[in-house]
């Protein structure tokens, strides 16, 4: 479908600098440019544009037109559906829907960053850190299966990423940071990862930051050592006459509510037979409990119980699980006085793991983390979300489009002072005595 344009003219045509132009140096052929389907057919818009002189640049150039920029092909409301597609799937796919080539997509997803990163400018550097990695395997470059990843826990988006997971790149990675990106950190969340704590330590504006531990990763080592522990019971021969034991080891790491019921029998059934298995993953529970607690007094009093149960138990995966909380204890209390978002660090790595599977894999990792950036930003009507998508061309809902309604709560009625109620609340009828009758 072709379609024939003629702009409506209300003053002098524009030069591509701004300046209007009102001298003609000549007339150009027709030019073509696509456009978003329409009732299901490809659209592609006709026009023969002039070529204007303007008296500001001096120079002869093909006059500004409202739906397409200078040397393009595509009409940019095309370019900006292409770049928010790009955004949840691979660009091949994008290019084969839109009938464009791939370049084309890749041209538009730049041009929609760029816009989008000159809406960060002039913001506040974060106030808290979150320092973690996150394995590639064969996607890796120079046989680095590891890329660390530095972001900030107040809006959740990265920092930046290295290749590597030792002290060596993430001294590289804070190294590339500004200066102002870190002068406001008081708060570094990590993994229990000794080479990233040593690493902060000698920077020198993250020398006198707190370090806290992620809960997820405290809670990661716990349930290895069970899944140790119980395997170490399945070589003594401690599972004889149990059945089928199959998915234990996954029980073992997954939270009891997450269990269906016929889980949660089979695992009270091998707790009960492994008295050891037991015990220990009672401590467990009530580790996780302590460490998603919202309250800090209860996480050190959860976390100091569960610290001395352990030194009671004298298996060796309990062992070293009691010798690895108490190396890291300093971290884990001070989780329990800051308390940053470190739920933040496991959403940005499952969004980077999104984008990577996308996308069949990335080789501009600059690229891919520019669009890491954009994909995590914060929620439409919070920090960077509304400009992400004004960024796009694209309107913004009204507020409470997409929302879940909070239920409302009824109002209690107000009792009458002295008036008595029923069981369900209603206020209770009272009976008048019957009169005695008198028998003759």
């Amino acid at each position: 479908m072709f379609l024939v344009c003629h702009p409506r003219r209300e003053g002098a045509r524009r030069c591509p600098c701004g300046a209007f132009a009102r001298a003609v140096h000549e007339r150009l052929g027709p030019r073509r440019w696509r456009d978003l389907p329409v009732l299901g057919q490809a659209a592609v818009l006709e026009h023969s544009p002039a070529r204007v002189a303007c008296r500001r640049c001096g120079r002869r150039r093909v006059e500004r037109l409202p739906w397409a920029g200078p040397r393009q092909r595509e009409t940019e409301r095309l370019r900006r559906q292409l770049a928010l597609d790009a955004a949840s799937m691979p660009a091949s796919h994008v290019a084969l829907r839109a009938g464009v080539s791939w370049r084309a997509v890749r041209r538009a997803e730049l041009e929609l960053l760029e816009r989008w990163e000159r809406t960060l400018e002039g913001r506040p550097g974060p106030r808290a850190l979150g320092v973690d990695e996150k394995y590639l395997g064969r996607r890796g470059k120079g046989g680095q299966r590891f890329v660390t990843v530095v972001s900030d826990l107040g809006s959740g988006a990265p920092l930046g990423f290295e290749l590597g997971r030792d002290a060596a790149a993430l001294e590289r990675l804070l190294a590339r940071l500004p200066a102002e990106a870190l002068a406001r950190v008081e708060v570094v969340a990590t993994d229990l990862h000794a080479p990233f704590a040593a690493a902060i330590r000698r920077h020198p504006r993250l020398a006198r930051a707190v370090i806290v531990h992620d809960p997820f990763h405290v809670l990661q080592r716990a349930n290895a050592a069970l899944v140790e522990l119980w395997r170490a019971a399945l070589a003594r021969g401690c599972a004889k006459g149990l059945g089928s034991t199959q998915g234990t080891s996954l029980a073992l790491r997954t939270a009891p509510e997450r269990l269906s019921a016929a889980a949660r029998g089979r695992l009270a059934r091998v707790l009960r037979h492994v008295p050891e298995l037991g015990q220990a993953y009672t401590i467990a529970q009530r580790l996780r409990a302590a460490l998603t607690h919202r309250d800090g007094r209860t996480l050190l009093r959860g976390f100091e119980r569960a610290l001395t149960e352990l030194r009671r138990l004298e298996a060796p995966a309990l062992v070293s699980l009691r010798r690895c909380l108490e190396q890291h204890a300093a971290g884990i209390r001070a989780l329990a006085r800051e308390r940053p978002a470190v739920g933040r660090i496991e959403a940005l790595n499952n969004n980077l793991e999104l984008l990577v599977r996308l996308g069949r894999g990335h080789r501009d990792y600059g690229f891919l983390f520019r669009k890491l950036r954009f994909v995590v930003a914060t929620a439409m009507y919070r920090d960077g979300g509304a400009a992400r998508y004004r960024a796009a061309g694209v309107p913004l809902p009204p507020k409470g489009v997409g929302t879940v309604p909070r239920k409302r709560r009824a109002k209690a009625k107000p009792k009458t002072r002295g008036a008595p109620t029923s069981a369900s609340g209603a206020p209770a009828t009272r009976k008048r005595p019957a009169k005695a009758r008198s028998g003759r």
